[in-house]
């Protein structure tokens, strides 16, 4: 079915529920006023709005920004059963991106349908990850801590707690070291270890079965680290870029700070590539990360961070960072990162 035919059809959808074409923008009367995707306008013939009009307005707005989420969740559940060869066709003619469609789908499968309501949507976005107990014990946790102080704890609060407790089931053996982290953190030392070496690391023992892996690649390795990627039970679905900061660029020396590092058979690379590699269904809790990123190369790990919740390994780590769980710390002093126990 061509794009414009999608779109004939959804405008047809349109114009049954009350909505036309006018110009570009569909619109809707509702209550004595006009809605349309850029505002609204109050319809003045045979007479204006009264004031009951206007209240009734303001109040189906209020509820509809409120439940707004959970009807489109709802929406795209019944259109993916009901119409999976077509209702995608739809989503494009009105600009829904994929990303975004299989975050809201991730969500509405997720979260137990009794929770719906008890917190603000936002919040089940930190809470979608977590089994249907689990996600119960923190809603809980979340209104007592609103009796307690007044208010309900926000979402970074929320998403702090979630970390917390993953931690503390790890640390505390009520969950297996394999298989018990997310969001996997990879720099390599290629200088060290040969892609042989690398690709042999358990890294998939220590993935979840829905788990996304950032792994930090070179220019010059970026065709011949696929045999990695696929040796680890991932595969390769978008990439970071990490800007080198002028400064050290233009560096000539090893004397003056600088590190040549692998200049290329042409030009000498001021980039690094992060590939993001995923295995099973693991979409980002957020969106709004921008693919090219300059600043401390550190800095990488907190555009993860806003776009995963955990629970975080850094595969090749050796210290424990804030929320970050070190393969060398965690496992021993018995060599670096998880290579040790390969």
């Amino acid at each position: 079915m061509k794009k414009t035919e999608t779109e004939r059809i959804v405008h047809q959808a349109l114009a049954a529920e009350g909505f036309y074409q006018k110009g570009d923008l569909p619109g809707h009367r509702l209550f004595g006023f006009w809605l349309r995707e850029t505002g609204l306008q109050p319809i003045h013939l045979p007479s204006s709005p009264a004031f009951e009009d206007w209240a009734r307005l303001w109040t189906y707005l209020c509820w509809v920004k409120k439940a707004n989420p959970w009807h489109i969740i709802d929406a795209l559940l019944y259109g993916e059963s009901a119409y999976p060869d077509r209702y995608t066709q739809v989503l494009e003619a009105t600009d829904w991106s994929e990303g975004t469609v299989e975050v809201y789908l991730s969500i509405g499968r997720r979260v137990a349908p009794e929770l719906r309501g008890r917190l603000p949507f936002a919040h089940f976005m930190a809470l979608a990850k977590l089994p249907a107990a689990e996600q119960h014990q923190m809603v809980e946790w979340c209104e007592t801590q609103a009796e307690a102080h007044g208010k309900l704890p926000s979402q970074r609060d929320l998403q702090v707690a979630v970390r917390r407790r993953d931690r503390e089931r790890i640390a505390s053996g009520a969950a297996e070291l394999s298989g018990s982290f997310r969001v996997l953190y990879v720099d390599p030392p290629y200088d060290t270890m040969s892609l042989e070496a690398i690709a042999a690391l358990p890294v998939a023992a220590h993935a979840m079965r829905d788990a996304v892996c950032f792994l930090w690649c070179p220019e010059r390795l970026r065709f011949a680290i696929a045999p990695v990627i696929l040796a680890w039970q991932f595969r390769h679905v978008d990439a970071l870029v990490w800007l080198r900061s002028f400064e050290w660029v233009h560096r000539t020396s090893p004397s003056e700070g600088g590190q040549y590092g692998h200049p290329g058979t042409y030009l000498q690379s001021c980039h690094e590539h992060v590939l993001v590699c995923i295995r099973g269904s693991c979409v980002p809790d957020r969106l709004g990360i921008l693919s090219v990123q300059r600043g401390p190369r550190s800095e990488i790990r907190h555009a993860i961070e806003a776009l995963y919740d955990g629970p975080y390994l850094d595969v090749f780590g050796e210290t424990q960072g804030d929320g970050w769980t070190p393969a060398h710390g965690f496992l021993g002093n018995t060599g670096p990162g998880i290579g040790a126990i390969a």
